[in-house]
């Protein structure tokens, strides 16, 4: 109720708590990474997406998600490695190798971008 709201800070306390009394429950890693990456909770962040990949919740746009958050940030090695899960998901989404190959041009890995590069064209 309370991440619907967008009341994010009496949101993270039950979604910490569920995960805390159970890691593998489901239903409530994507809701949870949505919130942390909403407070810009960096370190849980990738903790719980690790969970989340854990119990199977992960999918493409949740990665791609990641991927965009930590590229605003300019954290691109992070950002290639979670558009990099993303591809692995859903390897024919174009958009998704588009954002990969560009974080790897502004890490100036132009060899490594260009099988991501392909993909993205139509």
């Amino acid at each position: 109720m309370y991440y619907a709201l967008k009341n994010y800070d009496a949101a993270l306390v039950p979604y910490h708590e569920a995960v805390k009394l159970d890691p593998t429950i489901k239903g409530v890693y994507k809701p949870y990474v949505r919130l942390l990456m909403a407070k810009v909770m960096k370190n849980e962040l990738e903790n719980v997406l690790a969970s989340a990949i854990k119990n199977e919740e992960a999918d493409a746009e949740l990665c791609s998600q990641l991927g965009a958050f930590f590229e605003i940030q300019m954290q691109f090695a992070k950002a290639i490695e979670y558009y990099g899960k993303a591809q692995q998901l859903d390897p024919t989404n174009a958009k998704v190798a588009a954002k990969l190959a560009r974080c790897q041009l502004k890490m100036g890995k132009v060899p490594e971008a260009m099988p991501a590069i392909n993909r993205s064209l139509p």
